[in-house]
């Protein structure tokens, strides 16, 4: 059976915190909310590569962890602000950004 938490600290650590993402909310975000649970069942064991992975045959895709953390930093986005997922795919994005308080 795959460790999934442990490669949710893999990702963060060999993705997201060597990419210079430095907020720890988003951080504290991504080793929080399960990415496996936002791809097809039959692409959880790949869940936590640095790959943007594909999600239904509409040829959307879910952006690589790094990718997505970047953008979110970026966004600088205070506690005050309102956010507008547009084009979420699977609902991971925002499912970071409901669990980063303060972004």
């Amino acid at each position: 059976m795959t460790d999934f938490a442990t490669e949710r600290r893999n990702m963060v650590d060999g993705q997201v915190r060597t990419a210079d993402v430095t907020d720890l909310r988003i951080i504290s975000a991504m080793l929080d909310v399960p990415r496996e649970r936002f791809v097809p069942p039959q692409a959880a064991a790949i869940a936590y590569l640095d790959l943007d992975l594909p999600v239904g045959e509409s040829g959307r895709r879910l952006l690589k962890p790094m990718v997505l953390a970047k953008l979110i930093q970026a966004a600088d986005i205070a506690a005050t602000d309102r956010v507008l997922d547009v084009g979420c795919a699977t609902g991971y994005g925002a499912a970071v950004l409901v669990a980063s308080p303060g972004t």
